[in-house]
């Protein structure tokens, strides 16, 4: 029997503290990573490597092939059978896609590098940082596959170290801050080609760690003459390929309504206007972090009380963790909006203080996203992904066109609106969405006492599963 960490044989209430605490570290570290970073490189160098991080993080997700979610959902169904074969046969058939599917994802990565720079002559150095963005799909890819399966097999301590967020998870983030801490320490000259260097080293030193606690979870309960684990049978391979390709699809669209306005930017503004626009947008991280721990201690109930038919109960659990997330959600937004210039000179520095106005147009939209509450969790929780996937689609088209013209006439505040209107309509839609077909409204409220609510609050209570993969990020 192979070893494994005693964190992961924890009751799954405890193993899911764990992955909150982890979770808080990885939102904290990624915010203090950009921030250093913005500071150390400066608004057109941030710019260049802000750009670079998205095209590999679209690489990586195409590298998945979808089977971060698929792989997850198969393994964990095989385990609630008992079949511990059947479940090695999905781990073993998911890692052989991803081998070939995430290295033609690097190749197309580094060739879309070097035609962007072709037509644009971003790059200081394009054949560097190509060879980078490649290296960086392929171990982001193999990276984020080992944690799903780590949390297919119950192990959600151990997935929690290298998931929950666009570059890897807490463990590569703090890895990043600390190199990006001794860049600093030391006065060396940091440029997007050094930063881009850091992140992928920061994720590629976890790989190896993730994939042998993922080959350990397989392995766990096998006796030493144990029979060899047979192939997945053709129907299910297609199976596991045909449910990969839809959820790689919604996770397309889920990353174009959230990150397309960054290749907008590649593609209408300067790096030095791309630099300033990616300050303001992640200065927006104050606003959505609390959104983000609301969701993480309320996903466990959304399907139970869903699936008890207990919607009155639904409504006011997802509304009082909305409630309490708008506190300090709506204090951010107001300090940004109030004080821009200050808080994007504390924050990144002086350099970062003309993004002011990009500032105030981005708050519009995160306003309508804090007090629409989580409609998108509610209706992921609840089996409505179509719902969802065509939402996303349709954010991504405003963005697409509103950015476009927004950033070719306007420049960042140009850019800033599209990307407002498209985080309002995708919020307001997913509102109305959770209220037509889960019988719920999510949004903010004030407290009031009512007749009917005689019964004893809902307890809000930690999901196993949480940071999962079809959760969107900030």
């Amino acid at each position: 029997m192979s070893s494994s960490s005693p964190q992961d044989h924890l009751p799954s209430r405890r193993q899911a503290v764990w992955a909150v605490a982890w979770r808080v570290v990885g939102i904290v570290t990624t915010f203090a990573a950009n921030i250093l970073a913005a500071r150390l490189l400066g608004p057109a160098e941030f710019g260049s490597y802000l750009l670079v991080v998205t095209i590999v993080v679209l690489g990586a997700l195409v590298g998945m092939a979808g089977l971060n979610e698929a792989g997850l959902r198969f393994i964990a169904s095989s385990l609630a059978h008992n079949d511990r074969k059947l479940a090695q046969a999905y781990l073993r058939r998911t890692f052989a896609t991803v081998a070939l599917v995430a290295s033609l994802a690097a190749i197309a990565t580094a060739a879309g590098v070097l035609l962007f720079n072709l037509n644009t002559a971003w790059f200081h150095q394009p054949v560097l940082l190509a060879t980078l963005a490649a290296a960086g799909v392929f171990v982001l890819a193999w990276q984020q596959i080992a944690a799903e399966s780590l949390r297919g097999y119950g192990r959600l301590q151990s997935a929690s170290l290298f998931s929950g967020g666009q570059t890897g998870g807490p463990v590569s983030n703090l890895l990043l801050l600390a190199g990006l801490s001794a860049v600093a320490l030391t006065a060396t000259r940091l440029d997007a080609t050094v930063a881009l260097a850091l992140t992928v080293g920061s994720v590629a030193v976890t790989v190896p760690w993730s994939l042998r606690k993922a080959w350990q979870a397989s392995r766990t309960g096998d006796s030493p003459d144990a029979s060899p684990v047979e192939s997945l049978a053709p129907a299910h391979r297609q199976e596991l390929l045909a449910v990969g390709g839809v959820l790689l699809l919604n996770q397309v669209l889920a990353f174009g309504s959230q990150q397309l306005d960054i290749w907008l930017g590649g593609a209408f503004l300067e790096p030095d206007a791309l630099g300033l626009y990616g300050a303001a947008k992640r200065s927006l991280l104050l606003a959505a972090m609390p959104i983000q721990m609301a969701m993480m201690v309320v996903m466990a109930s959304v399907p139970r009380l869903h699936a008890q038919g207990r919607t009155q109960e639904l409504e006011r659990t997802v509304r009082r963790a909305a409630n309490y997330a708008a506190v300090p959600a709506l204090a951010a937004i107001a300090l940004l909006a109030l004080f821009p210039e200050t808080m994007l000179h504390l924050a990144f520095g002086g350099s970062y203080a003309g993004a002011a106005s990009t500032v105030l147009v981005l708050t519009l939209g995160y306003l309508v996203l804090v007090i629409s509450g989580n409609p998108p969790y509610v209706l992921t929780m609840t089996g409505r992904h179509r719902t969802v996937a065509m939402v996303n689609l349709a954010a991504a088209v405003v963005l697409l066109v509103v950015g476009s013209l927004g950033a070719h006439w306007y420049g960042a505040p140009g850019l800033a609106a599209g990307s407002a209107a498209s985080c309002a309509l995708q919020n307001g839609l997913l509102w109305w969405f959770a209220r037509r077909h889960v019988g719920v409204f999510t949004h903010v409220s004030l407290p009031r006492r009512t007749a009917t609510a005689k019964t004893s609050p809902s307890r809000i209570t930690l999901d196993p599963d949480l940071n999962s993969a079809t959760a969107p990020e900030a």
